[in-house]
């Protein structure tokens, strides 16, 4: 048997394992489904197949009135919006071939990681098959649309599309400390990456992630090794991660500012805050109300050139938690006035249990 068709069989056995001792489990994921659901009643999470036959009466297309049933694709594959057993799911398909690493370990390496993973701000995996040649993923929930499209909607006047961009700063921080700490990177923050769903942001397409202690297959150099502002190591992932969120945190104050250029946000207090004074890493207050300066502090602190002078994930999202956000929403803009304005706290609540 040649060293191919091992290291095939190996990587077969390791994708098609949905072994639910291994899986962490948390009670708040409202939106989750059960573990015990399946996406094809008939066999288990993970198949191998080699007649499409198989799945007449399991998958169909959505073809939903006015929805493409394709929702992306790139040089790995390509995304579907799919039905299997009444519900909704995006179904990722890629060339399964051990010789072509570049096209097929990002998706494997998807797979590994959303195992791993069980959070209420990150996308869920369902199931999987293989057929022949070609692995296809599914994952849960699909969404209405990616955090980019929401923010174009610029309704800065509503209370519930400022509240979810404040929220969701937190909530997406958090995600990420949790995803780090159980030895999970994304690799691939960016604002198309991030689903929004009934107010709850949701982490999705992990095709470019890496996870530790897990079996590596090494990829050839090309020119996605190169992530943020400096070349990327697989030490440095999750520095790469911080500063990826730092830019989606900037379009989001950015967005609901109105849309104002950040180097021309104004500021809430003449004064430095604590993040001017010290680098973030030593932050120890505890703020009871962050203003414009402080998100702009924050995200300068988490893109800074230097990755060692970069906060980790944890440290951001236990900053944000510990204070919140007044938004007055008929003048649209930032109250500094204790009496004027709307609280908004900087995390759903749900994610920090």
């Amino acid at each position: 048997m040649s060293t191919s068709t091992v290291s095939r069989e190996e990587l077969i056995k390791e994708l098609l394992n949905f072994d639910q001792a291994h899986l962490p489990r948390s009670a708040n994921q409202n939106w989750h489904l059960p573990w015990q659901w399946k996406w094809d009643p008939r066999g288990p999470k993970g198949q191998l197949h080699k007649n499409p036959k198989d799945f007449h009466g399991v998958e169909y297309p959505d073809h939903t009135p006015e929805r493409n049933t394709v929702l992306g694709s790139g040089c790995f594959g390509e995304v579907r919006r799919v039905l299997c057993n009444g519900r909704v799911l995006a179904r990722k398909k890629a060339i399964f071939n051990i010789n072509r690493p570049r096209r097929t370990v990002p998706n494997s390496r998807e797979i590994q990681a959303l195992k791993k993973v069980d959070h209420r701000h990150i996308s869920q995996l369902v199931g999987l098959y293989i057929l022949n040649d070609d692995l296809y993923s599914l994952s849960y929930p699909v969404a209405d649309m990616c955090i980019r499209d929401y923010m174009r909607l610029n309704r800065t006047g509503d209370a519930t599309w400022v509240n979810t961009l404040i929220n969701g700063m937190g909530c997406l921080s958090n995600a990420l400390a949790y995803m780090h700490s159980v030895g999970v990177k994304h690799r691939d923050i960016h604002n198309e990456n991030v689903l929004v769903l009934g107010g709850c942001l949701i982490f999705c397409d992990f095709g470019g992630s890496n996870v530790s202690n897990v079996r590596p297959i090494p990829i050839p150099p090309g020119p996605f090794d190169h992530i943020g502002p400096e070349p990327f190591h697989w030490d440095d992932a999750r520095k790469i991660d911080v500063y990826r969120l730092g830019e989606l945190f900037e379009q989001m104050v950015k967005a609901i500012d109105g849309g104002r250029d950040v180097e021309r946000w104004g500021f809430d207090n003449p004064q430095q805050t604590e993040l001017d004074k010290h680098n973030l890493r030593t932050f120890s207050g505890t703020p009871k109300q962050i203003g414009r300066r402080d998100f702009r502090s924050l995200s300068k602190a988490m893109t800074a050139r230097d990755e060692r002078d970069r906060p980790d994930a944890a440290l951001v999202a236990r900053y944000l938690r510990s204070g919140h956000v007044k938004w007055a929403i008929q003048q649209r803009s930032w109250s500094a006035d204790a009496d004027d304005g709307d609280i908004y706290p900087n995390t759903c609540g749900e994610c920090c249990k």
